[in-house]
């Protein structure tokens, strides 16, 4: 068998977050886009996070009004941040 050339997505660290008007906070289209990035052989880091309510999810400041929204956001986007770092670091660390 032949060997697959390399991607541009091949295990390029990836964080799905959406927002919507509805309740879900866009569940449907990130389950889809989970897959296919799953297809092209990206590195989901984190479960997807999604924003329901997105007319109301913000304050006047533009930050996250849900405290625990924001709490969810700031660790996933930091276990996206640790896995950018732990990757460059194996990169570093690889011969040649």
């Amino acid at each position: 068998s032949r060997k697959r050339p390399a991607q541009p997505w091949d295990g390029k660290p990836v964080l799905l977050l959406g927002a919507s008007p509805g309740r879900r906070g866009a569940a449907r289209v990130l389950e889809h886009l989970r897959a296919v990035l799953g297809n092209v052989h990206a590195e989901l880091v984190a479960e997807p996070l999604g924003i329901p309510n997105v007319a109301e999810a913000f304050d006047s400041t533009g930050a996250l009004a849900d405290p625990t929204l924001h709490q969810e956001l700031t660790q996933r986007v930091t276990q996206l941040l640790a896995h950018i770092d732990a990757q460059r670091a194996r990169q570093a660390d690889a011969p040649g």
